[in-house]
């Protein structure tokens, strides 16, 4: 299920709030990333409840280590989703780009979906390489069949 069908904004808690509303089990942010125009390359994110440890721990009531926890086992399911989704899109398309790797943080848009979630950013619109094969049909087909890929490795292992 898609949040959005069109070129609109739409907040950070909406997006998981539909989510959730729906029901999804995984939760897959596709963006494109702007820097320099040099810079090029697949990046994918996730959740990494290291970051949250200090955030978490203020105050010190039970609700927030509880959380914590949660978050510690979707941050590690996350990182086995953006690997094998990571893994598959570069076999898809490792000629055309590279792999900025995989890497946790602590991302608005995925801290807040209860459950296994990850943010790609599929490339540089400001690479003028990259912004033409992102704008393309066939490129775009391959991204997603390399997210599809993914995702299913992820269900074999861990929900079949």
């Amino acid at each position: 299920m898609l949040t959005r069908e069109k070129d609109e904004t739409l907040s950070v808690g909406k997006r998981t709030t539909k989510a959730h509303a729906e029901h999804a089990d995984l939760f897959i942010s596709l963006h494109a990333n702007a820097g320099e125009k040099s810079c090029l390359g697949i990046e994918t994110f996730y959740c990494d409840s290291s970051f949250l440890t200090m955030e978490m721990h203020h105050g010190g009531s039970e609700k927030k280590a509880s959380t914590l926890s949660m978050k510690k086992k979707w941050g590690i399911l996350s990182k086995d989703l953006a690997t094998y989704i990571d893994s598959q899109i570069m076999s898809l398309v490792g000629s055309k780009t590279v792999s900025r790797g995989i890497k946790g943080g602590a991302l608005q848009v995925l801290m807040g979906f209860q459950g296994p979630a990850v943010l790609i950013e599929a490339g540089y619109l400001t690479n003028p390489i990259e912004s033409t094969l992102l704008k393309t049909d066939k490129y775009q087909f391959l991204l997603v069949d390399g997210i599809c890929k993914g995702i299913k490795k992820f269900i074999e292992k861990h929900f079949a």
